[in-house]
């Protein structure tokens, strides 16, 4: 019998993905139309994902393990590029990017995920552009390896300063309805006989 080799071959998409091809012998012809359809589906499908999230408002970016940025959507791009005067958010390192003097409480949050636990949230303080007070809201989530160890970690934030400020202002009514009815409280008088 004829024996057959298998070749594998890797065709590069326009968008980066690589699409795994078998080829059978060294003289077969494998079909290009079902290929290209291929290509074409899987090049359709990666838009529609990077437009989903490149529309999001949340902020949204990828880190390795050392910190170093693999992707940022464009509201991330949009918000902290210009807050900390960067043209490329890609490749810096996230601790730059975060606002943070002790970054020791951020890297104690980030061994606080596991296999069992790979997802918690954190508010932050930061100074907008602005000059002002602004808070965000982080999802986290850790990726491991198969060894349960973090390789990346995937984050996606959104601004609540609006909710955080009605809240200062609740607590604040409240406190001035509480001192009010204090002063104004009046005790009963106690005779003595």
């Amino acid at each position: 019998g004829m024996c057959c080799v298998f070749f594998f071959v890797f065709l590069q998409a326009k968008d980066g993905i690589r699409d795994l091809v078998r080829s059978r012998g060294l003289g077969d012809v494998y079909k290009r139309q079902p290929l290209k359809n291929t290509e074409r589906e899987l090049f359709t499908s990666e838009q529609r994902y990077r437009s989903i999230i490149h529309d999001q408002t949340d902020f949204i970016a990828r880190f390795t393990s050392d910190g170093t940025i693999t992707f940022i959507n464009e509201a991330y791009r949009d918000n902290f590029a210009p807050l900390l005067d960067l043209k490329d958010v890609e490749g810096k390192n996230i601790r730059d990017m975060m606002q943070i003097k002790n970054y020791s409480a951020v890297e104690e949050f980030l061994r606080s995920l596991s296999v069992d636990t790979p997802v918690r949230e954190m508010e932050r303080e930061v100074t907008g552009t602005d000059g002002e007070k602004h808070w965000q809201l982080w999802t986290v989530r850790a990726l491991f390896d198969e060894k349960g160890t973090p390789v990346e970690y995937q984050v996606s934030g959104k601004d609540i300063t609006r909710r955080k400020r009605d809240e200062e202002e609740i607590h604040a009514a409240y406190e001035e309805l509480a001192a009010v009815s204090y002063t104004h409280l009046t005790l009963p008088t106690i005779y003595s006989v």
